[in-house]
């Protein structure tokens, strides 16, 4: 697998859909990616994905909590 999965993408737009001004900046790897929340220089917490086997509902949750925690920042 080469990529994230359609529902692990939707999944990761969804979360961000709730944080408009935030960014994603995203580090593929082999078989995985990191997706990181951004507001200019101020960068969450980042989450892995692994492409194929991260479940959707765990990245929403995940990338949730990590721009919820971003925007606490600001």
């Amino acid at each position: 697998m080469n990529d994230m999965t359609d529902e692990q993408r939707k999944a990761a737009r969804a979360a961000f859909n709730a944080f408009p001004r935030l960014q994603m900046k995203l580090t593929r790897g082999d078989g995985s990616m990191t997706i990181t929340p951004t507001l200019g220089s101020l960068a969450g917490n980042p989450v892995s994905v692994v492409y194929g086997a991260t479940s959707s509902r765990q990245l929403t949750r995940d990338l949730q909590q990590s721009c919820a925690d971003l925007m606490g920042q600001v």
